[in-house]
């Protein structure tokens, strides 16, 4: 066989072979869509006595304003992330979304560092956010705040924030 021939049997072969790089990966479990400043329309409170000041918010309305890592510790401030819950095993399944922050102490006297809530995740391929807002000012607690996605104690994706002093 001459050269020639032997060489366009070479690349006959190599175009045959599939670029495994190319390849696309699998979704994660959970997944970031976006992270950073939101707005949202605060709608209503709910009792809970984990939490320092004994209650959390809810919101609707909520759309990113900015994506970014560092967020101006202000009064009605929303931060935090967007994510997707990719993998089936999970609809049905309990999800803690917590969220590790500096100290901060309410007026009663209590001290925190972390905070959670619960999440059930529903059939469907669905958004959830994952935010905190700034309600008062001893909520404003300077430094680095991590939000995460726990099933089973293992956690499934998380993002680090850092809270600034507002200049008011």
């Amino acid at each position: 066989m001459n050269a020639a021939l032997r060489l366009g049997l070479v690349l006959l072969v190599g175009l045959a072979i599939p670029d495994l790089s190319a390849a696309e990966a699998p979704k994660p479990a959970v997944e970031i869509i976006d992270f950073g400043l939101y707005a949202a329309t605060p709608t209503r409170r709910v009792p809970d006595p984990n939490v320092p000041g004994g209650e959390q918010g809810r919101a609707t309305g909520i759309r990113l304003l900015e994506q970014t890592e560092t967020v101006p510790g202000k009064i009605g401030q929303f931060f935090g992330f967007r994510f997707r819950v990719n993998d089936p095993a999970l609809n049905g399944k309990d999800l803690r979304l917590a969220i590790r922050h500096p100290p901060m102490t309410d007026p009663s006297g209590r001290t925190a560092t972390e905070g959670a809530r619960r999440l059930v995740v529903r059939t469907g391929e669905r958004e959830e956010v994952h935010l905190f807002g700034f309600d008062h000012r001893w909520e404003i607690a300077a430094g680095d705040w991590t939000f995460q996605v726990v099933y089973e104690g293992k956690v499934l994706v998380e993002k680090r924030l850092r809270v600034v002093a507002a200049s008011d």
